[in-house]
């Protein structure tokens, strides 16, 4: 699959299962995010792998952080925030560890972060792997950073989900219209 190909032809997968990239394929991926584009040569990127037992224990670290943000989530609310991590095999977990005050802003140090999230999700699809970029209220719950190990000012950019799709359908892929979204400035 050339890159073109792997680009338009990438779709999101929210039903993984097992087995997710291991070894070798899993170094493909992380080192397609350690290659994105770095103004600055920063590297504001952590990639925080969690599988196995540590889906249960990332289950917990947010149903606390959401019980943090609200004291009077029910059992079925934290339940489900437990259930989250456990709708694949793999949950890389991917950060900007961002530096304030830096020549280079911080939005700029999350963007980069976020280019490293796109390389992985188009190498996982080379890959023949299935992933979906998550964040939602999670990402930007600030008890869940310091659950994770992580400050305050750092950013949660995404909830990789990687496994294997469960089909190869592409669900609701619309069609690539260029003309709705591209006008001409003169």
């Amino acid at each position: 699959m050339n890159v073109y190909e792997t680009i338009i032809t990438r779709s999101s997968n929210p039903k993984l299962s097992h087995p997710a990239p291991q070894g070798a394929k899993l170094d493909q991926i992380l080192k397609a995010g350690l290659s994105a584009p770095d103004h600055g040569k920063i590297r504001p990127w952590r990639f925080l792998i969690v599988e196995g037992a540590g889906l249960e224990s990332l289950g917990e670290a947010f149903a606390r952080s959401a019980k943090e943000v609200d004291p009077d989530l029910d059992e079925d609310r934290l339940n489900r925030f437990r259930n989250l991590p456990q709708r694949a095999p793999m949950v890389i977990v991917v950060i900007a560890e961002t530096i304030e005050n830096h020549k280079i802003p911080v939005q700029e140090q999350v963007l980069a972060t976020g280019a490293a999230v796109q390389n992985m999700l188009l190498v996982s699809h080379a890959l023949e792997f299935g992933a979906i970029w998550r964040t939602g209220a999670l990402a930007y719950n600030p008890y869940l950073k310091k659950h994770l190990g992580y400050q305050e000012k750092d950013e949660i950019v995404a909830f990789l989900y990687l496994g294997t799709r469960d089909s190869d359908k592409q669900k609701n892929k619309e069609p690539l219209i260029v003309e709705k979204f591209v006008s001409h400035w003169s």
